[in-house]
């Protein structure tokens, strides 16, 4: 509802946002369904926005096949759209080459003319193209901090987790969180999924 105000939780919300501006690389939020999980992360990247933090996000859908890195692309295609998709060339100008054609693997609109797109599966490089990811991201950040947002991980491919670890454990400075939400409730997980979560939790 427009011009609503977030009530409740505010100890929860005082450690979001302290989250998002210390020295945390990945961030776990964890509730029932329809509690309000991307409201309250919303919340917190609007207080850290006002502090020069972009907020992008993707999200994972409960598909019968799971897309590899479905919402790293949705973010990647969030960042494209801000400010008529200046602030993605500029970073773009800025990273090594080959960061651009691993992007235009993940995000095909995006690629340049004359890029060469391997077949996915082994030829897919997924360590080439996690760093292209955390290269990009990383050159944005030192504009301005980025929240990445990947909604739903309770349904992701095993592609998607790897790349959020990548991201997590790459990131260099504060300038880059990932946030990840997930349900607590009897959702069924995949093991990946199980484990990750676990690991997550445990470190």
């Amino acid at each position: 509802m427009a011009g609503s105000a977030f009530v409740g939780r505010e100890r929860e919300l005082s450690r979001l946002r302290g989250a998002l501006g210390g020295e945390t690389r990945l961030l776990l939020v964890v509730g029932d369904v329809g509690v309000g999980k991307t409201r309250f992360v919303a919340e917190g990247l609007g207080c850290a926005a006002a502090g020069r933090m972009l907020g992008v996000s993707g999200a994972c859908l409960p598909l019968a096949e799971k897309l590899p890195l479905l919402p790293v692309a949705d973010a990647v295609n969030e960042l494209g759209r801000l400010n008529d998709g200046r602030l993605l060339e500029t970073a773009l100008g800025t990273v090594p080459r080959y960061v651009r054609a691993e992007i235009g693997r993940l995000v095909p609109q995006l690629r340049a003319a004359g890029d060469r797109v391997g077949v996915r599966g082994e030829g897919w490089q997924r360590e080439r193209l996690f760093a292209g990811v955390a290269e990009l991201l990383e050159a944005v950040a030192r504009r301005r901090a980025v929240g990445l947002v990947i909604e739903d991980v309770h349904w992701a491919d095993s592609a998607t987790l790897d790349c959020l670890t990548y991201l997590s454990r790459a990131a260099r400075g504060n300038a880059l969180t990932v946030v990840v939400t997930c349900r607590s409730d009897e959702v069924r997980l995949d093991p990946w999924v199980s484990d990750w979560l676990a690991h997550v939790r445990g470190s």
